[in-house]
């Protein structure tokens, strides 16, 4: 997949599920972009500032993120939420003629204050348990639209009786 920022700036949650644009493996061969992981924190750095997605699967994006890799697996909640907790912040540091953008050296000179070991699992645990069950719903309504799409139509011209 390849997301674009609006893919993040539409979405009406932290889950995200698929993207409008993909990138074939022929595509990815000859660009200078590279999959980044499951679970990646993708945060729009142009524009639209300061706007979080988080997606299961491999993904590609365009320059307009700051793609985060914590280093360790109990980071991940703790610093997407203190992240999107300090969008003024970062949105503030943004500079640009055109359009506002922060770029990464920026981004990166902001520090974050680390808690011990046993909140970081215990936050951890909580809020991705909270991300699971979100995917899970959300997954759940697109089948479920895709029915009612399917079902309404004939229900209309009497195909189906009620």
């Amino acid at each position: 997949m390849w997301i674009i920022p609006t893919d993040i700036t539409r979405n009406n949650c932290l889950v995200l599920l698929d993207s409008e644009k993909k990138i074939t493996e022929e595509g990815l061969k000859h660009s200078s972009t590279k999959l980044l992981p499951p679970e990646t924190i993708l945060m729009t750095s142009r524009a639209s500032i300061g706007f979080f997605g988080l997606i299961d699967m491999e993904v590609c994006t365009n320059q307009g993120f700051i793609s985060i890799i914590p280093k360790k697996k109990n980071l991940r909640m703790y610093l997407l939420h203190n992240l999107i907790s300090r969008r003024d912040e970062i949105e503030l540091r943004a500079s640009g003629s055109t359009y506002k953008e922060i770029n990464k050296t920026t981004f990166r000179e902001r520090g974050i204050v680390i808690p011990d070991v046993v909140l970081l699992d215990l936050f951890y645990q909580f809020s991705y348990d909270t991300i699971k069950q979100t995917r899970i719903l959300k997954k759940q309504i697109l089948k479920l639209k895709h029915t009612r799409d399917l079902l309404l139509p004939r229900l209309m011209n009497g195909e189906i009786a009620v």
